[in-house]
């Protein structure tokens, strides 16, 4: 399971993340550069949320968390909202 970026008529499926256990949500950054989402991990039930970088391949982690289930962001992403998956 990963994340791709693929336009809309279907050309050009590029590969994002590394594999992943089960990738969850993702959304778009407000500034729309990069992208974040939720990597599920099924050995300890953690959920840990990404940023990536299209354009650099580059993906760093935000923070860990048991429970994620969904996430948003406001309008200028400085704050993220969870729901809880429990």
């Amino acid at each position: 399971d990963t994340l791709h970026l693929v336009n809309y008529d279907g050309a050009s499926d590029k590969r994002l993340a590394k594999s992943t256990t089960a990738p969850g949500s993702a959304i778009w950054s407000p500034d729309g550069r990069s992208i974040l989402y939720l990597q599920v991990q099924e050995t300890d039930n953690g959920v840990i949320l990404h940023e990536l970088i299209p354009d650099s391949m580059q993906d760093r982690v935000i923070t860990r968390t048991t429970s994620y289930g969904n996430f948003a962001s406001n309008v200028d992403g400085s704050v993220l909202v969870a729901a809880s998956k429990s």
